[in-house]
């Protein structure tokens, strides 16, 4: 008996199902066979294109003359509607804007800052928020590939980048900005520190917290679930990280450690 001869495989379309990105090339079907979602197949073809359906943040595509009202409505959809944000990035944000953006709040920490004593603190304090932003984009962009797009490294970026809004009104507190180190602060789950009660450090930790689970569930397919938990997981370990670094280096720079 003769075997009939195996079928040629099938080239991969790109075409990926946009609830649940599981593969539809040589489907026909109106259902995905994964999540059971029903097929809009003009999108998922759009989405295969590279056309993004993301309108961008207000910031970003907002003219120049209403750029001031445009950073303001970003930094408070970062802050208290995180998941309007998280519907309005892009797949790939442009890099200019967003560092903009960052160099925005940090100015704005440096000038509200009243309690610098030293170079070395400013120095601190700036690092690291930066090396918390990069190391933060850095651990999520493996992890946490962004609903329908392979070039995640960007849109983790302009996350992190947005959701620096609290340094905005640290500057403002009682204390100076904190810095989220063993002996400087005592906001779970990081050990008492030396300090008193800290309210706004508090508050701004675990409304920044919520804010990254928030946009990670809206814009990562489910199946990476478990992905999403380890990445929040990990956020406090990043940001004692990020503080240690900054410190350090803040003060290599400044010649004072």
């Amino acid at each position: 008996m003769t075997t009939p001869a195996a079928l040629p495989p099938v080239a991969d379309e790109g075409l990926r199902c946009l609830s649940c990105d599981y593969n539809m090339t040589g489907l026909t079907s109106d259902r995905c066979p994964e999540c059971g979602t029903v097929v809009d197949w003009p999108a998922v073809r759009a989405d295969r294109d590279g056309l993004d359906d993301h309108p961008g943040t207000c910031w970003e595509r907002w003219p120049w003359r209403w750029k001031p009202i445009g950073f303001v409505v970003t930094a408070f959809h970062a802050a208290l509607m995180p998941w309007a944000l998280a519907r309005q990035l892009r797949n790939r944000p442009r890099l200019g804007p967003t560092l903009v953006f960052l160099f925005i709040c940090l100015a704005t920490l440096v000038m509200t800052w009243k309690f610098v004593h030293h170079e070395t603190e400013v120095a601190m304090c700036l690092i690291g928020i930066v090396c918390q932003v990069f190391l933060q984009t850095q651990v999520f962009w493996p992890l946490l590939p962004p609903h329908r797009s392979q070039r995640s490294w960007r849109f983790w970026l302009a996350v992190s980048a947005y959701t620096s809004w609290p340094v905005l009104v640290e500057g403002f507190g009682h204390t100076p900005p904190p810095l989220i180190l063993w002996n400087e602060t005592d906001v779970w789950p990081f050990p008492t520190g030396s300090l008193p009660h800290n309210v706004v450090t508090t508050v701004l930790f675990y409304i920044w917290w919520v804010d990254l689970v928030v946009i990670a569930f809206v814009r990562v397919p489910r199946r990476f679930w478990w992905r999403i938990v380890l990445a929040v997981l990990a956020i406090p370990v990043l940001v004692f990280m990020s503080s240690y670094t900054g410190c350090y280096m803040g003060g290599k720079v400044s010649g004072n450690w």
